[in-house]
């Protein structure tokens, strides 16, 4: 998931960058490149996402389709009910 809000997940994916490159050659140029590339990436990602709920959305506005949802995540609590009622 996306770490918008997280500091911590941010920090520690900048952790990661000396394994990804020699940080003793990173300068300016390439810190903002950096930046740009996490800014059009997480902006791809959340335009994805935005769409896709927006399909969603559409598509179990009719009610016939809310009734498969319902009944489809009744089984899946039923299943998960059942294995943990079930488990040795």
């Amino acid at each position: 998931m996306l770490d918008v809000k997280e500091a911590s997940c941010k920090f520690g994916k900048a952790a990661l960058l000396p394994t990804v490159m020699d940080v003793s050659h990173l300068t300016m140029a390439t810190a903002t490149q950096f930046s740009v590339a996490i800014i059009l990436i997480w902006g791809g990602v959340l335009v994805g996402y935005t769409a896709l709920a927006d399909r969603g959305r559409q598509y179990f506005k009719n009610s016939s389709m809310q009734t498969w949802l319902n009944r489809g995540a009744a089984g899946a609590m039923a299943g998960a009910a059942g294995s943990i009622a079930f488990r040795e």
